[in-house]
């Protein structure tokens, strides 16, 4: 027994000189809090009320005031990659008709730097947008919560945010990926908890434990390269309003303007519904119920200003300044009974039709953009189009534009840098796209669905089928701006309708950050995709780098091989693929990557090697991989430099090829037994011939030389 103790321990010696057993363990950063030994605070975890550090502040409803001061405290606590804007200090009408500032607040790196409402034309813009309807609650929530995630987790460590010892097991994609959240509710088909928004094991939480551990590399690389904006409350009077005198029911749906001058707010006839005040095909359906081969469709438009759906007022006024003197002055018509040539002649329709013949399109609007609210979004569109032609801080004019100054971009050409929107409502658990205002595909649906398709999925969401709309939003967005333009209808009537309950608010938050993510990181593509008429992302067949890091032990003195394998190779650039990888604490170094296997490859895959070479000691090394798409796009694996693949490399004695390395290592224990074992047997022989003197001293002379 003391001999097989004694071997074993002259393994472990030997081990430990010669190099470690197995990989370590993960390597993981601190857990929130400072939090290094896995236990998670009071209240967070799988089984608990908060996921996410910002949760607590999503226990209620806020007011007008609480969410510009928070806004303006993730402003002041990220000021390099986030700046707030008042969107209503350039309109027309300034703020709000109850003196209210619109805020709108621009998520992207550098952004500190700056000059203001800079757009960068190397980076795809996202814009999302909530509480068009006071008492859509939920609508702000979301939008406000995505803030919150992008600023938080940027240039985070891979981090264990449900506090179970792995990271970045749960990642955003709607599905239990580590087993331990809600069941009893939707799954998969490999039978994973997914979203449902209900509260399924009776605990008063709602999908606990679901896409609790994101990919904070992801986060980075978004803000690192899409330029977002968010605009969370953009009807801030009728919200209040609708805070301060809700008891239960409908609510108050519209802004706060006075429809017949009487400075005495009614309900009963004023007030103007924001999200049917944008021009584009403006007072189309105002009918209330259209005939149509399928049978009557209902139509929610309308120009009675006592209806929850009232459009506004009508424009008459003499945009383009066609309307001759007898019938107008300074673009405004001398008698409100006579309909004179020149005002309101040009609407803004789809067809984009120069109706007046003066060589002008949809320039003298019929109505629409009366209110601050959505001249602030047409405010904002237009200093992100116009940039280019901004000098010395003026942007030029409308009128400018019409005259062809320089850096305006044409409405409906294409070439608006706003490439994807998302404007939130509630309620129906529903995505919206183009067309609202008639039941016909727009130009680009298959490409509209196919960046939703797998959202609707994921999220449990369908699609609209219900009434038509008239000047909304998410057709104006896309007709006049080419945008791929969203309407989200969050929650369903039972968990509350427009009014949701508050313990809905991080569960339906989180499960739209799928939805946020998805369209801010898909935007290049969409692009590309768009401009080059493409009808699906499928058809466009963006390269696809695929690779995983190899699950064995590397060790110092040893080339270590990565292969990537390339689908639609056919549209990325000859000899654009690198890899990228660094030393812990060194600059990153590029390696050109060479297609391996060339007689099997085809064009639309390929297998690419390349190598890194070896380090002289322990250490941790990180790559990444990185392509250039024919039609201007990187590629990245994952995510980039913002989640690099990483990996362990072991000291050990030896050659640094594995056979060389083996014989090294039993050459060494072969000595090193040799050695200790010929020791043993020396000194035991030594102590056996001393025992036998003292025993038998009268042959002592018998040892003796």
């Amino acid at each position: 027994m003391r001999s097989f103790a004694l071997l074993v321990g002259l393994f472990i010696v030997t081990v430990s000189f010669t190099g470690s057993l197995g990989q370590p363990a993960l390597i993981t950063t601190d857990a929130p809090n400072g939090l290094t030994d896995g236990g998670a605070p009071e209240g967070y975890g799988p089984d608990a009320n908060y996921t996410f550090p910002f949760d607590p502040y999503f226990d209620d409803y806020r007011d007008y005031q609480e969410i510009y001061e928070e806004m303006e405290r993730i402003a002041a606590n990220h000021p390099e990659i986030s700046q707030l804007y008042d969107l209503t200090e350039n309109t027309d009408y300034g703020q709000t008709w109850k003196s209210k500032s619109i805020w709108g607040m621009k998520i992207s790196d550098g952004v500190g730097e700056e000059t203001p409402y800079y757009d960068d034309p190397e980076e795809d813009t996202v814009l999302i947008v909530g509480n068009h309807h006071a008492n859509e609650w939920m609508s702000i929530q979301v939008p406000l919560y995505y803030m919150y995630f992008l600023t938080e987790f940027y240039g985070a460590d891979p981090t264990d945010n449900d506090y179970d010892g792995k990271v970045n097991e749960d990642p955003l994609n709607g599905i239990d990926d580590d087993g331990d959240g809600e069941q009893g509710g939707r799954t998969n088909e490999a039978g994973q908890a997914m979203f449902d928004g209900l509260d399924n094991d009776g605990d008063g939480i709602v999908d606990e434990g679901i896409d609790e551990d994101p990919i904070e590399g992801r986060i980075t690389y978004l803000v690192d390269n899409r330029e977002i904006w968010v605009v969370p409350m953009l009807n801030p009077d009728g919200y209040q309003y609708d805070r301060d005198t809700w008891t239960g029911g409908y609510g108050w749906r519209k802004n706060m303007r006075d429809n017949d001058q009487s400075d005495n707010f009614e309900e009963e006839r004023d007030g103007v519904d924001i999200n049917r005040n944008y021009p584009l095909e403006w007072s189309h359906n105002t009918q209330h119920s259209v005939v149509t081969e399928g049978g009557v469709e209902w139509t929610l438009d309308d120009d009675n200003p006592g209806s929850v759906t009232y459009h506004g007022p009508q424009d008459d006024y003499d945009d383009d300044g066609d309307c001759p003197p007898i019938y107008c002055i300074d673009g405004v018509p001398r008698n409100e009974f006579v309909d004179p040539d020149g005002v309101d002649e040009d609407a803004q329709d789809v067809d984009h039709t120069d109706n007046d013949g003066d060589g002008l399109i949809d320039e003298d609007i019929d109505g629409g953009f009366s209110e601050p609210e959505t001249q602030a979004i047409e405010e904002l569109i237009w200093r992100l189009d116009s940039y280019q032609g901004y000098e010395a801080g003026t942007w030029p004019t409308w009128e400018e534009c019409l005259e062809g100054a320089t850096g305006c971009s044409e409405k409906h050409d294409g070439k608006h840098n706003v490439i994807t929107s998302i404007s939130y409502h509630s309620s129906g658990e529903l995505f919206i796209w183009p067309w609202g205002f008639k039941d016909e595909e727009a130009p680009d649906e298959e490409l509209l669905i196919d960046l939703v398709d797998e959202l609707m999925n994921l999220t449990g969401y369908t699609e609209w089928t219900y009434y038509r709309v008239s000047g909304d939003i998410t057709d104006w967005l896309y007709a006049n701006q080419g945008v791929m333009a969203y309407t989200i209808e969050l929650n369903r009537q039972e968990q509350g309708g427009q009014h949701a309950e508050a313990q809905y608010i991080k569960a339906t938050s989180r499960l739209q950050l799928l939805s946020n993510m998805d369209l801010t990181q898909s935007a290049d593509q969409t692009r590309i995709a768009k401009q080059g008429s493409y009808h699906s992302l499928a058809e466009a067949r963006f390269p696809v780098l695929e690779h995983e890091l190899p699950h064995k032990q590397f060790y110092a003195k040893d080339d270590y091989e990565i292969i990537v394998n390339v689908k639609n190779k056919d549209n990325l650039v000859k000899d654009s693929l690198s890899m990228y990888y660094q030393v812990e604490g060194d600059q990153w170094i590029e390696v050109p990557m060479k297609e391996i296997n060339e007689l099997e490859a085809t064009r639309e895959s390929g297998t690419f090697k390349a190598v890194i070479p070896e380090v002289e000691e322990s250490n941790i090394i990180k790559y990444y991989i990185k392509g250039r798409d024919i039609r201007g796009a990187d590629v990245y694996s994952r995510f980039g430099p913002s989640s690099p693949y990483i990996f362990w490399v072991d000291d050990v004695v030896g050659f640094g090829e594995g056979w060389k390395d083996t014989l090294a290592i039993a050459f060494m224990m072969v000595i090193m037994y040799g050695a200790v074992w010929g020791g043993l047997y020396y000194f035991v022989g030594v102590a056996a011939e001393a025992d036998r003197r003292k025993l038998n001293p009268e042959d002592a002379h018998l040892w003796d030389d």
